[in-house]
């Protein structure tokens, strides 16, 4: 099991997300799930940059 933390930090016009994902088991773990959270992070950027 593995533990994930989303902040949401106010910085006036702009909001910037901390996502932190904890007690992976292991490096190749950790790196996919790096890259997860990257393709993530993007899809949700290019949607907020869509929006009207």
């Amino acid at each position: 099991m593995s533990l994930v933390t989303v902040e949401f930090l106010d910085r006036g016009e702009e909001t910037d997300i901390v996502i932190t994902h904890t007690q992976l088991r292991d490096e190749a773990l950790r790196n996919g799930t790096a890259a997860g959270w990257d393709d993530v992070v993007a899809c949700i950027a290019r949607c907020l940059s869509t929006a009207t």
